[in-house]
């Protein structure tokens, strides 16, 4: 429905005065206020169209939004999955080196041992390859020391391979007794940014089939057309019901395609279901 106000001046030049009837017909000034109304009877049918444009708005910034939520909170826990891989990096490495330290004490002091008699050769040989097989577990925690470091610099915006601070070494007893909550598949973040967008998607596919049907409007409007000397008059004059003009009738039109609005409904009802499908592998995941 449309509500408006017109107002017009109108002024003929050359015009022969002698012709008129009045001087209203050589310049004349019109007021007139306007009311249409267009009510569907296809296409959009009780709002439907609107509804659903009204939706597919609401649940793509929902979906926004909630997705946003769901990468900060992944980066959150990526930043304190860094931070424990770092802490745990630097314990095995503490506790490599001291085996590594025990097994060449034990070789040593069992090649002594050999050299006064009093030890195996096989024992000697033993603890020998006990002690390669601490060097390369020491060299493996390095390794892993220096990736955990990237990471965990990484994080802090750091460019080194090297973190000199010591970190909280593990509560072994305090990690026993932790309590975790389990959270609901459907409480997540990225769940629910999922659901939001399934739910946008099938209210874009109801706004393309409801654009895709042919339009039917019944149309009505009302006016009354003012005609004075000046526009003073006019617009003082503009409720006065002289020269009231109505109008009502049907607007039909029709997509002339029809084909490619079949595939067009097609192709929204397809987006909708591949949204439901991601939807429930979300909720398996």
């Amino acid at each position: 429905s449309n509500i408006y106000y017109s107002l017009n001046n109108t002024k003929y030049k050359g015009f022969n005065s002698s012709l008129a009837s009045s001087n209203l017909a050589i310049q004349n000034s019109q007021a007139i206020p306007v009311i249409e109304l267009s009510i569907p009877l296809w296409q959009n049918l009780f709002g439907s169209s609107t509804r659903a444009r009204r939706d597919a708005s609401f649940f793509e910034n929902e979906a926004q939004k909630l997705n946003a939520k769901a990468l900060s909170i992944a980066e959150l826990i990526d930043a304190e999955k860094s931070f424990w891989m770092m802490t745990l990096a630097q314990k095995t490495l503490e506790i490599q080196n001291r085996a590594l330290n025990s097994a060449q004490k034990i070789f040593n002091y069992l090649s002594k041992k050999e050299r006064m008699n009093l030890a195996e050769k096989s024992d000697v040989l033993q603890a020998r390859a006990m002690v390669e097989s601490k060097k390369l577990a020491v060299k493996q925690a390095e390794n892993f020391l220096k990736i955990s470091a990237r990471n965990f610099n990484k994080k802090r915006n750091i460019e080194n391979n090297d973190v000199a601070e010591k970190l909280i070494s593990f509560d072994i007893q305090k990690l026993q007794n932790a309590k975790f909550f389990t959270e609901k598949k459907s409480d997540r973040f990225d769940v629910k940014s999922q659901k939001a967008q399934t739910d946008g998607s099938i209210a874009q596919a109801k706004i393309e089939e409801e654009n895709n049907k042919p339009s039917l409007n019944l149309y009505t409007s009302y006016s009354v057309n003012q005609v004075e000397a000046n526009r003073i008059d006019a617009i003082s004059s503009t409720l006065n019901k002289n020269a009231p003009t109505g109008k009502i009738g049907l607007e039909f039109s029709m997509p002339i395609n029809i084909g490619l609005s079949s595939d067009i409904r097609k192709g929204a009802r397809f987006k909708a279901s591949a949204d439901k499908i991601a939807y429930r592998e979300k909720l398996l995941q």
